[in-house]
């Protein structure tokens, strides 16, 4: 009998010897099934309960173009611009802010990885605040 999942073939014998405890069990002994069926049944069922849906992109182009349309990077510029503004958004002025950034910017930097960018210390400090 060939496996769903590995594809490979599976002595019948085998299955029934590890998968007795699934063949005792209440249903199956009330139902009049071949042991082969029910085996072949469970490999199914364990295939499907492992399947995954399969991803068309690592990182969605939206997620992509983040640096240039994303909300930080171009509210912050544009909050930059009106102190009045920035203060009502942060609860800060922009030296605060600017000074505040430089004494925590060590502590919440985190490394790119080879994967993906990560986010900005000057981002972190953003969202903290907000």
């Amino acid at each position: 009998m060939r496996s769903l999942h590995t594809r490979r073939f599976v002595s019948v014998g085998f299955i029934s010897d590890v998968h007795q405890d699934i063949l005792e069990c209440s249903f199956f002994s009330e139902v009049k099934m071949n042991p082969k069926r029910i085996a072949a049944i469970w490999l199914l069922y364990r295939r499907l309960r492992r399947r995954r849906i399969k991803r068309n992109y690592w990182v969605h182009p939206i997620n992509q173009k983040r640096k240039q349309i994303g909300i930080f990077h171009t509210l912050l510029k544009e909050l930059q611009k009106d102190e009045n503004k920035f203060f009502n958004f942060f609860r800060m002025t922009i030296p605060s802010f600017n000074e505040l950034h430089q004494r925590l910017k060590t502590k919440i930097l985190r490394k790119n990885s080879k994967m993906r960018n990560s986010i900005t210390s000057e981002e972190r400090l953003a969202l903290t605040l907000r």
